[in-house]
């Protein structure tokens, strides 16, 4: 997500929000009330700062911020806030894959592959991976290379808080 996106809806532009954790400021954007992007502390970017959210976007928004800081201090294992992300077919396909792994477990991107429906795209699901804006939420931090760790955090190389995050699945 860019400094200035504004992906059109029914309702207009996403709708962007703060989420305080203990692990910094996540940015959140909402659309027609279902999350459509998460980005980590830290990699975001903006003219303004985005209001916190509160109860701005009802019941989903109220969902995110308890499901978010009860997943940080490990006491949740899967969220059930609604989730629209934009991307290809591909890419929700690979996306709704990483939200059926379970916590504290891992798979490779070629798993993740199959478990999609396209055996030997092991680097279409890394890309997909790659592309995933709502993260933890769609736990790419789950899926790792076949020789180590793979990347994470989009553009934002946050291989710290991939450990970090699957840290707190192994506890």
């Amino acid at each position: 997500m860019n400094a200035d996106r504004n992906r059109r809806g029914r309702d207009g532009a996403v709708n962007q929000y703060v989420v305080k954790t203990r692990l910094g400021e996540f940015r959140a954007g909402f659309l027609g009330g279902k999350l459509a992007e998460l980005e980590l502390p830290g990699t975001w970017k903006s003219r303004a700062k985005p209001p916190l959210l509160s109860g701005q976007e009802g019941a989903a928004g109220r969902r995110l911020v308890r499901e978010l800081r009860a997943y940080l201090a490990g006491r949740r294992t899967r969220f059930t806030v609604p989730v629209d992300p934009e991307g290809t077919a591909w890419q929700r396909r690979i996306w709704a894959a990483m939200r059926r792994i379970p916590w504290g477990e891992v798979r490779t991107y070629g798993e993740l592959a199959r478990m999609a429906g396209r055996p030997g795209a092991a680097r279409a699901a890394g890309a997909a991976c790659g592309a995933n804006p709502i993260l933890i939420v769609t736990p790419c931090h789950r899926v790792v290379a076949a020789d180590g760790l793979g990347g994470f955090g989009r553009k934002a190389r946050r291989l710290d808080l991939k450990r970090m995050l699957l840290g707190i699945e192994r506890e």
